[in-house]
């Protein structure tokens, strides 16, 4: 369910970001579709042409301001989705295709934990997982 535009403009206030419209429509998007999400296939879903760069600066916003986080799937693209306390979770991702699968549980919970007891403050962690795709191991791929 979208909220109303107003919630993403206070949203972004409250992260000490400027309400543009490009990042009203970053955070929009991003609260309502999971991703995560190319900057090229953010720019192709919110249907926006224009330079790339200004994507890039905005998105970047949002990830220096903690309202996106950034995901690796070691294919030289980063992928953004919205940051989400109560809905940690990370990625499973195939070699061979690309496919990607979320995988609702944290593993690195208890890890954290002990980590913040060696007195570092605000530990937090990213990890995803690389293996062939069940599509991929039937045709013999790698």
């Amino acid at each position: 369910m979208l909220k109303d535009p107003l919630h993403y403009k206070k949203l972004l206030r409250s992260h000490g970001l400027r309400a543009t419209p490009l990042r009203i429509a970053l955070v929009e998007f991003l609260s309502s579709h999971h991703g995560p999400f190319t900057i090229r296939e953010l720019q192709e879903r919110l249907n926006r042409s224009g330079n790339i760069t200004t994507f890039y600066r905005a998105t970047e916003a949002l990830v220096e301001n903690g309202l996106v986080v950034t995901c690796d799937f070691g294919d030289g693209s980063l992928r953004y989705e919205m940051a989400q306390e109560k809905d940690h979770h990370h990625h499973i991702v195939c070699t061979s295709c690309g496919r990607w699968q979320r995988i609702p549980i944290c593993i690195g919970d208890q890890a954290t934990q002990e980590l913040e007891k060696t007195g570092f403050k605000e530990v937090s962690h990213k990890l995803e997982f690389f293996g062939i795709c069940p599509a991929c191991a039937e045709r013999g791929g790698r």
